[in-house]
């Protein structure tokens, strides 16, 4: 998973969600930054069910 690119579909603040490959995945800013809905991350890295990511510049 780590490296794939996804969409947010509810705002990371720092929490929320995050599509990804088509699934609908709970998400965190590693950085703890707010990511908007529709902004596009890369994942870093995983706790569990929770995935870590940050924004894609």
């Amino acid at each position: 998973m780590e490296g794939r690119v996804g969409v947010v579909a509810e705002a990371l603040e720092p929490e929320g969600a995050v599509l990804v490959d088509g699934e609908l995945w709970r998400a965190r800013s590693r950085s703890g930054v707010r990511i908007a809905r529709g902004g596009r991350v890369r994942v870093v890295g995983a706790r569990g069910h929770w995935l870590e990511v940050e924004a894609v510049v």
